[in-house]
């Protein structure tokens, strides 16, 4: 626009200028008036000629604006789906950490990995004979085992047998070290049953009682998720943050941060 502009005035200048020359003069030629012709044809060729160009050039910021406008939406929809995503496969991988924990826990009692009991070497006295080891504890061994059938049913979703297994466990083996587990699995069970009200108080058991449980922070992340399930969205708020003032660097307070902002 600015050239075409410029263009027009040098035309009005030119023809200015001559028609002065002609006034003044008298002595323009028809030469002179047919050059002055030839320039104000040429002028009129570059005027539209730049006309086209700054028509061209305001087609492909449009296009520019409008493509750009796409992306941006493209990009939020993408975040929002990847936030999405990040969210499941947290709340997945912290599930797979914890049966991970558990059948490590339940190797090791049972003497399996390195280190156990169950390696453990007699040596032979110098002309004796090998002393006979002594053998497991029955109740340790039945503890175990216990548990174990407990947790198997929880994995095969089987809960309601599952919790009637960790009762038992509770009951035979209160002082044993899966103790504190086997009342976050029936707090899970529960809540793998959608029975919020029942998985509560098993998780809060926890909380109150195991203050060095690894699932301390998940069990009170589930308390979170079964007072927002039973409609206690106050509650709720409360305990997911209080997950991320006093736990804050926990995978739990990720995911407590994202109900926040639902409730």
């Amino acid at each position: 626009m600015f050239t075409a502009s410029k263009n027009h005035r040098t035309a009005i200048l030119i023809v200015a200028v001559l028609l002065s020359a002609l006034l003044v003069g008298a002595c323009a030629t028809k030469r002179d008036v047919e050059e002055i012709k030839d320039q104000l044809t040429r002028i009129e060729s570059q005027n539209r000629e730049s006309s086209r160009i700054v028509e061209r050039v305001d087609s492909l910021i449009a296009q520019s604006a409008a493509a750009n406008n796409a992306l941006r939406s493209d990009v939020r929809v993408s975040v929002n789906d990847l936030q999405q995503q990040m969210a499941t496969l947290l709340e997945n991988y912290n599930q797979l950490v914890q049966q991970l924990n558990a059948l490590t826990r339940a190797l090791e009692t049972r003497g399996i990995l390195k280190g156990s009991v169950g390696e453990q070497v007699y040596e032979q006295p110098a002309e004796m004979t090998t002393p006979t080891p002594p053998p497991p504890s029955p109740s340790m061994v039945n503890c175990d085992s216990i548990y174990d059938d407990a947790f198997i049913l929880a994995r095969q979703e089987e809960y309601e047998r599952a919790i009637d297994g960790f009762r038992n466990f509770l009951a035979e083996c209160g002082t044993h070290a899966n103790v504190p587990d086997a009342y976050f699995w029936i707090g899970e069970s529960y809540y793998r049953m959608e029975r919020f009200d029942r998985a509560i108080p098993e998780f809060e058991h926890l909380v109150a009682t195991y203050k060095e449980s690894p699932k301390l922070v998940s069990a009170l992340y589930k308390i979170g998720r079964s007072q927002q399930e039973l409609g206690r969205a106050d509650a709720a708020r409360s305990t997911f943050q209080q997950i991320v003032d006093e736990y804050p660097g926990s995978a739990e307070a990720q995911q407590a941060r994202d109900r926040l902002t639902e409730l």
